[in-house]
């Protein structure tokens, strides 16, 4: 029929709003590993967020170890720099666990706060991640993008008084102690 038009089911209108991710996380977290862990972190799961939060950028969940980034900054416009330093901060909170202090979960230690600033572009993407959490994101000049290129508790075995994913021996902790020392 000449005068029918095609109409779109709520189906095919869901689907349309689902992008294809301008990111590979599994990419960013090969260049994160190689560069600032050696390669000698493991791969958690990763995933983008179901829903866009306004500031919680990345969270890493110890129990399921699942390292989840914002899908928000799933766009082609967000710098490449910004989510390597989103995932970088949530490995590191892999790789150093976080202890309990009156009974309190402390993730952001100062040695995590030194070793997160030993990120190549600390500042930069703070201040990106900063200004898109108050939605007036800068445009990085010159910088390459996805456009321009192809509190529930926790299990008991989990409150120790400091709790790390690795054990002492496998490297990754000794080498993350080394780079603080020569810092």
């Amino acid at each position: 029929d000449l005068h029918s038009f095609p109409t779109r089911r709520s189906s095919d209108l869901h689907s349309l709003k689902k992008a294809a991710p301008a990111f590979n996380l599994d990419e960013i977290f090969v260049r994160v590993s190689q560069t600032y862990f050696g390669g000698k972190i493991a791969r958690p799961k990763l995933a983008w967020s179901a829903r866009g939060a306004k500031y919680t950028m990345g969270k890493y969940n110890y129990t399921t170890d699942t390292l989840t980034i914002n899908r928000r900054l799933n766009r082609a416009d967000t710098p490449e720099y910004v989510l390597e330093f989103v995932m970088y901060h949530e490995l590191l909170h892999k790789a150093l666990g976080y202890s309990v202090v009156n009974n309190r979960r402390r993730v952001h230690s100062p040695q995590f706060r030194k070793l997160e600033k030993a990120f190549a572009r600390y500042r930069e993407a703070s201040d990106f991640l900063e200004a898109f959490a108050r939605k007036s994101v800068p445009r990085p000049s010159g910088e390459k993008n996805a456009a321009s290129r192809n509190a529930s508790e926790r299990p008991a075995q989990l409150k120790s008084a400091s709790r790390s994913p690795f054990r002492r021996g496998n490297g990754l902790l000794e080498w993350l102690f080394d780079l603080i020392e020569n810092m």
